[in-house]
């Protein structure tokens, strides 16, 4: 698998401190990596932080979906592909493909990003980046796209405070932060015969150190749940939705 600038390629020993308590890399840490590839692409395409930064500029990611046929565990080497899908005044829209060194496809991933001012918080237009739009790639992605979660009702929720060690460089709760308590809030006894099919969330708003947060699930179907994350005050941070399989 060759790297270019229409497709961006990272490999992941995966160690055994990696590993969750059933022996594979947790969806946290596969989000984690999804992320670094992605992060990797866009610093070989002139796009990265430290270009941005330059500008008081930051990439956000908005919505990511995973579909996972299977985790991999210890000493496997996970590779990851990605490449450019779309791209518009406002979002663009990032596709990755994960497999083993040996080839072995194990599950996709479709992401959308924004750019925001990294002093004043506000969105910014992704337009000025002009060589973005030539490095779109038509390369297919066989799961479906994130799609709308509804707002869940839970009686009990979960409450938590945003602490230190939740931050990111962009001094808000990173994104596996968020993916990490959400999947708290089931047992361990449901991941010991369960395994998450697919996860997919939608960052809505900041979560800052200190802040007071609300954790709300709500069983749809059988296997199937949405998650909320609110403040206090009543305002959305994110949403997921989750498939036990």
């Amino acid at each position: 698998m060759e790297e270019s600038l229409f497709l961006g390629v990272t490999q992941y020993k995966v160690y055994y401190n990696l590993l969750n308590a059933e022996g594979e890399m947790p969806v946290s840490q596969i989000a984690e990596s999804l992320i670094n590839s992605a992060s990797h692409h866009a610093y070989r395409l002139g796009v990265g932080f430290n270009n941005l930064i330059k500008n008081n500029h930051t990439w956000v990611l908005a919505r990511m979906a995973i579909e996972m046929k299977r985790y991999p565990k210890a000493e496997e080497t996970l590779v990851i592909e990605t490449w450019i899908e779309d791209f518009n005044k406002l979002f663009t829209s990032r596709n990755m493909r994960l497999l083993t060194s040996e080839g072995e496809e194990l599950g996709f991933c479709r992401t959308i990003w924004s750019i925001i001012n990294y002093q004043t918080r506000e969105s910014q237009d992704l337009t000025q980046y002009r060589d973005i739009p030539k490095l779109i790639n038509d390369r297919p992605c066989p799961i479906n796209k994130p799609g709308r979660i509804p707002t869940a009702i839970d009686e009990d929720p979960i409450l938590y405070r945003v602490k230190y060690s939740d931050l990111d460089i962009n001094r808000h709760m990173t994104s596996s932060k968020y993916i990490e308590h959400m999947l708290d809030g089931f047992s361990l006894d449901t991941f010991d015969n369960q395994r998450v099919g697919r996860f997919e969330i939608h960052y809505i708003n900041e979560a800052l150190y200190g802040d007071e947060i609300k954790i709300l699930k709500q069983k749809t179907k059988e296997g199937e749940y949405i998650m909320e994350m609110k403040t206090n005050e009543g305002n959305t941070l994110c949403k997921s939705r989750i498939i036990f399989i």
